[in-house]
């Protein structure tokens, strides 16, 4: 019995140190991850919807387009000119 419990704890051990290795390993260097312009743009807060009307929707849907554009182009994005 006592020969068996250290057969035992003998290929326990071994198999346990087994899966740790003595080497280091390989660690690629991470890149910095991409981060939008539009993320770092200093852009105003927007104002919460007051009518819930439909041609409440519409004015703030061209609010919100008027501000997106002003914080883009304060970020460097350019756009293409509009096709007439």
């Amino acid at each position: 019995m006592n020969r068996a419990r250290t057969l035992f704890t003998l290929i326990a051990s071994s198999l346990l140190l087994g899966c740790a290795s003595l080497t280091t390993p390989s660690v690629q260097p991470q890149k910095a991850p991409q981060v939008a312009p539009l993320v770092v743009a200093n852009c105003p807060a927007l104002s919460p919807l007051l009518d819930s009307t439909m041609g409440g929707l519409a004015d703030k849907l061209i609010e919100v387009a008027g501000v997106y554009y002003v914080c883009a182009r304060s970020a460097g994005v350019e756009f293409a000119p509009a096709v007439r």
